[in-house]
């Protein structure tokens, strides 16, 4: 504000209206805000099977698409042999999909969830008779006692195995709202723990978890929150 003897007068850069199309709009701004669903939860997990090898030029135009904003994203994922991806039923191939016939769905929308808290994550641990790199890293963590004993195909072993920065580690079993541990399930848990207990220092179990237990059950359910548990 200027002072010109006793009036005042109002310099013409402050006589404008600067507020602006979408404060001067409030109602319409917030019917538009609601429509694009900006606040709505789009967390999105991104998965390409494919036949083959893919086009780098058509890789880098699908990776500059738009994403959702402020939204959690994984992906690209792509998943080479497209048939072993449609027998399978791991993913979701038909919308609307029946949840409970997705088997290894909420092995990796857990999976995604630990690997950005910080933890290393691996589900084939158990692939001793191919090999897999999964299964080597379980030996390193474990041990080959350990690991001998964990890591099968039958009893299988619970879904996830874990790691944080400092090699501290436990297993996680995944399962959806209609899912149930069954007998074998339970007793070949309990098998672990008790192993662990007494063969395992109880400092390499990640701390999150109650003294005594090496296993987390993951229960999913639409409406649920998975617990966050940084792994430092």
């Amino acid at each position: 504000m200027v002072r010109a003897g006793r009036q005042l007068k109002v310099p013409k850069e402050f006589s404008r209206d600067d507020t602006g199309a979408h404060n001067s709009q409030g109602e319409a701004s917030s019917r538009r805000l609601q429509r694009g669903n900006t606040y709505r939860d789009l967390s999105t997990v991104w998965i390409t099977p494919t036949r083959g090898k893919l086009n780098p030029r058509v890789v880098s135009s699908w990776i500059a698409m738009m994403r959702p904003m402020n939204q959690p994203f994984i992906g690209p994922i792509f998943l080479e042999n497209d048939e072993w991806v449609w027998t399978s039923n791991h993913i979701p191939c038909t919308c609307p999909h029946k949840i409970k016939r997705i088997y290894g769905f909420g092995e990796l929308f857990a999976a995604v969830h630990y690997i950005n808290l910080g933890y290393e994550v691996t589900w084939e641990y158990w692939g001793k008779n191919w090999n897999s790199p999964s299964h080597r890293k379980a030996v390193q963590i474990l041990g080959k006692e350990a690991a001998d004993l964990i890591c099968q195909s039958q009893p299988q072993p619970p879904d996830l195995f874990v790691v944080d920065r400092k090699n501290r580690f436990f297993f996680v079993e995944v399962k959806l709202p209609t899912d149930k541990l069954n007998d074998k399930q339970m007793t070949f848990n309990r098998r672990i723990e008790r192993y662990m207990n007494k063969n395992v220092s109880q400092s390499r179990r990640a701390p999150h978890l109650p003294k005594g237990h090496w296993i987390e059950l993951l229960r999913l359910s639409p409406e649920s929150l998975i617990p966050a548990s940084k792994g430092n």
